[in-house]
C-alpha cells in the first residue's frame, strides 16, 4: 500500500467514527416539550412555605431519573 492509499483509507476510517459519534449524539439528545400556558397547573401556595396569598404556576414537571420540577410563583397583593 502506497502513502496515498494509507492516508485515504485513514481519512476514511476517520470520517467513519466521527460520523458514528455524531448520529450517537443526535439520537440522545434530549426533547423539549412546549406546554401552553392555559394547560399548567395552578395551585395555591402552601402557607408552610409562603406567607400571604400566592399563587404557583407549575412550569414542567419532573422526569426519571430526575426529581426536579419548576414552578413560577406570583405573590397577590393584601
Amino acid at each position: 500500500m502506497n502513502m496515498r492509499n494509507a492516508i485515504t483509507v485513514s481519512a476514511l476510517l476517520l470520517a467513519s467514527v466521527v460520523m458514528n459519534d455524531v448520529t450517537a449524539a443526535q439520537t440522545s439528545a434530549p426533547q423539549i416539550t412546549i406546554t401552553p400556558t392555559a394547560a399548567r397547573n395552578v395551585i395555591t401556595g402552601s402557607p408552610k412555605r409562603f406567607t400571604g396569598s400566592v399563587r404557583v404556576q407549575s412550569l414542567f414537571d419532573p422526569t426519571e431519573p430526575s426529581r426536579t420540577s419548576g414552578g413560577a410563583v406570583t405573590f397577590q397583593p393584601e
